[in-house]
């Protein structure tokens, strides 16, 4: 999943970046022609969402997640351990389950209100103390150097969650906007 800001530059057009960004394969998103800024949520490869959205000349700022289902909270963790990940108790932290440092920063799980479902991501600083704000995870810069620099985000978590996959052959990759679909479907079946 990702999630990006888009402040676009005057020069580049903001029709013109409308139109590019059209084609995005995206979920949503919001509009504020006034201020010339652009919120999107991707749906699907975040790879291609990247590329596509890098055409746009501006300022951004990308939030880069991956999601993972794992129904047994204890196995996923003794599995996390067996990885190298310290285990935060909750006693701590109560959205944070682990953490393991990389050269980059810090790869977080993190737990959901959906019971069974993980946030991977990416916390970069070389210093990673909890609570960790949100602007850790956050990419930020000229839209071309944000994009790269989030597809490198992107590849580490996906490295990541195939790690973890192996230890836990039962973790799979899910993405959450298509579940709430399938879910809004069921209520408006149920309903009728």
């Amino acid at each position: 999943m990702v999630s990006i800001d888009i402040d676009v530059d005057p020069n580049y057009g903001f029709v013109k970046a409308l139109r590019n960004l059209r084609n995005c394969p995206h979920r949503t998103m919001k509009v504020d022609s006034i201020a010339m800024h652009i919120h999107m949520d991707s749906r699907g490869d975040a790879k291609q969402f990247l590329e596509c959205v890098s055409s746009v000349e501006g300022y951004a700022s990308i939030d880069i997640k991956l999601c993972l289902s794992a129904d047994d909270e204890k196995a996923l963790l003794r599995a996390l351990r067996s990885i190298g990940y310290n285990i935060v108790p909750r006693a701590i932290s109560t959205r944070i389950a682990a953490m393991k440092r990389v050269e980059s920063g810090a790869v977080i799980v993190e737990r959901t209100s959906k019971p069974g479902t993980y946030l991977l991501r990416l916390a970069r600083g070389s210093r990673i103390e909890i609570p960790i704000p949100p602007s850790t995870y956050m990419v930020v810069g000229p839209v071309k150097d944000a994009c790269t620099s989030a597809q490198r985000v992107a590849e580490a978590l996906e490295q990541e969650f195939r790690t973890i996959a192996k230890a836990l052959p039962s973790a799979k990759p899910v993405c959450l906007f298509e579940e709430e679909k399938e879910s809004e479907r069921s209520e408006a079946e149920a309903r009728q």
